[in-house]
């Protein structure tokens, strides 16, 4: 009876060893890393690609004899949280170009020097005004030709399409100056008025002529091979927009609300009254340009945004260039250096670092291949001047006083990229941290350890103990 009642006792201490191990681990948050960082909802923040200067022309007789890149890594990004805090950050990337004229003729070339669309970091949240704040970074970036500050101008293109030159639309796409685009809008009179109530619009159109464009909607559907396009009453003016050839639209009608293709339950007595205003794309647009923007490149900015849509599924595209922020646009400065015949000038461009960032680890990237379009490209020189460990460099690096090195002649296949890791991002304590290792091991090791040792050694007490009674009753009853 008593060894009954001792083996219960161990398997009673066993299961509930067990159950509280099982749930410490999760009330710790253990999940094989440790992330304590201040912005622990968001896994990664996107930074901005450096690119050297292009010639702003094609087939421009310009060569580089050398480019020497330095980047100056002298902090890494925070959390900013006022224009005051970012100017202590001062980390940067200076680009020196040997360039060289090879006509016997004085040459007035054109440059262009990409900076890219501000990173996700660089805005913050203003508890006063109670909106996101855009940190001004525009006087880091400037362009000197030999040893002078030049006159640039501002230019644009749309950030999240291929690196087009300023005021170059996409010439193959559907979104052109003289685009005609209608838009129909709508006056609805409802004398039920209910809350219940959607107008409905029917459209057929050939989605290889004609693109839809939806800024507020209540939905769509299919219905017998036509687009039905949805909006809500009582507020904004029901409206939608169609580039290239006008749609039939072949019903309007104010319907209860309901499932899509379950047939419509018209509302008795509620008319629609339909205007169709129509402009060229390049007016159109001009409604919405951002100030500071150029027209010839904001109508460009435009055609990029609508014509790369991905979700233009049966020629719908589901926004309009209301939608486009200003941290959707990449800038450029634009300036002109005069070379000498057979002569060469030093043009030197310099810009803030902005690396993507996750928890501890800091990408740089600097696209080299735009470099392949000038006539000719000599040789390349890098210095990482930093008190930092790089790793993972795209390039071979030679590590020296206060830095690394690379040498090079011609442009390598692949861009520059290296890695730094830092404290995380937000300054919390980053996954796979020292920190966060020791409060693993402090918190759940050293526990379980202390309480799987009790158990063993209990189990090895009564264990032996059970084994010496088991052994004397054989020998009492044998004898």
């Amino acid at each position: 009876m008593q060894r009954r009642t001792r083996t219960k006792l161990f398997a009673t201490f066993s299961a509930t060893f067990f159950a509280t191990a099982l749930l410490l681990v999760p009330a710790l948050g253990v999940r094989g890393s440790v992330s304590a960082s201040a912005n622990s909802g968001i896994a990664y923040w996107s930074g901005t690609d450096g690119v050297g200067v292009l010639p702003g022309e094609e087939n421009c007789p310009a060569e580089v004899e050398r480019e020497e890149l330095t980047f100056e890594i002298s902090s890494l990004p925070v959390t900013f949280d006022s224009q005051e805090q970012f100017e202590s950050y001062t980390s940067r990337v200076t680009a020196e170009y040997t360039l060289f004229n090879p006509t016997d003729g004085e040459l007035s070339v054109r440059l262009m020097f990409p900076f890219g669309a501000a990173p996700e970091y660089l805005r913050y949240f203003s508890s006063e005004t109670e909106e996101w704040t855009q940190l001004d970074d525009s006087a880091r970036y400037f362009v000197t030709v030999n040893g002078e500050r030049a006159e640039t101008q501002l230019r644009h293109t749309y950030a999240h399409s291929s690196l087009a030159l300023p005021g170059t639309a996409a010439k193959d796409g559907f979104f052109h100056a003289d685009t005609q685009v209608r838009t129909y809008s709508y006056e609805v009179t409802d004398d039920e008025k209910g809350g219940d109530h959607v107008l409905e619009a029917v459209l057929t159109y050939n989605p290889d002529r004609t693109k839809i464009m939806l800024d507020e909607w209540d939905g769509c559907y299919l219905e017998n091979g036509d687009l039905v396009v949805r909006f809500a009453l009582g507020g904004k003016t029901p409206c939608f927009y169609a580039a290239g050839d006008a749609p039939t639209v072949k019903q309007k009608r104010v319907v209860r609300k309901g499932g899509y293709g379950s047939g419509p339950e018209i509302v008795a007595g509620a008319t629609v009254k339909e205007d169709v205003a129509s402009a060229i794309f390049s007016a159109w647009a001009e409604s919405y340009r951002i100030e500071g923007v150029e027209a010839n490149d904001w109508m460009s900015i435009c055609a990029a945004f609508l014509g790369n849509e991905e979700e233009s599924v049966h020629g719908v595209i589901y926004r309009v260039p209301a939608s486009i922020e200003a941290r959707d646009l990449m800038r450029w400065l634009a300036y002109t250096v005069v070379i000498p015949a057979k002569g060469s000038v030093k043009n030197t461009v310099t810009a803030p670092l902005y690396p993507d960032i996750s928890g501890r680890s800091y990408r740089f990237s600097y696209l080299l291949s735009p470099a392949r379009s000038w006539a000719s490209f000599g040789s390349l020189s890098m210095k990482i001047s930093t008190d930092y460990s790089v790793e993972d460099c795209s390039l071979d690096l030679t590590k020296e006083d206060g830095g690394y090195t690379h040498v090079r002649e011609g442009l390598p296949i692949d861009e520059l990229r290296f890695t730094i890791y830092g404290e995380s991002f937000g300054g919390g304590e980053g996954q796979g941290s020292p920190q966060g290792i020791l409060i693993v091991v402090c918190l759940v090791v050293i526990p379980l350890a202390g309480m799987l040792t009790v158990g063993l050694t209990f189990g090895i007490y009564f264990g032996v103990r059970a084994s010496k009674r088991r052994k004397a009753r054989r020998e009492q009853n044998s004898k």
